[in-house]
């Protein structure tokens, strides 16, 4: 996985071609936001290890989530 930073407040987080999601950062550059394909996941953080930490386990709840919706129906 790679950091890339595509302009000066955002940031791409990438596993070969494929984006993973995104980072912004505020103007003040003091808070960061997480996207993917324009939905927010996480917002307001304070450093950007924190960003990523708290978007991977947002990720994975998701994902855990619509496997288990996949079963039920």
């Amino acid at each position: 996985m790679k950091l890339i930073k595509k302009h000066k407040r955002l940031i791409q987080l990438k596993e070969g071609n494929k984006i993973i999601f995104e980072i912004l950062i505020s103007r003040s550059g003091k808070r960061f936001n997480s996207f993917k394909n324009g939905l927010g996941i996480v917002h307001e953080c304070i450093s950007l290890e924190d960003c990523i930490d708290k978007t991977f386990d947002r990720m994975n709840m998701i994902n855990i989530q619509f496997k288990k919706r996949l079963i039920t129906i």
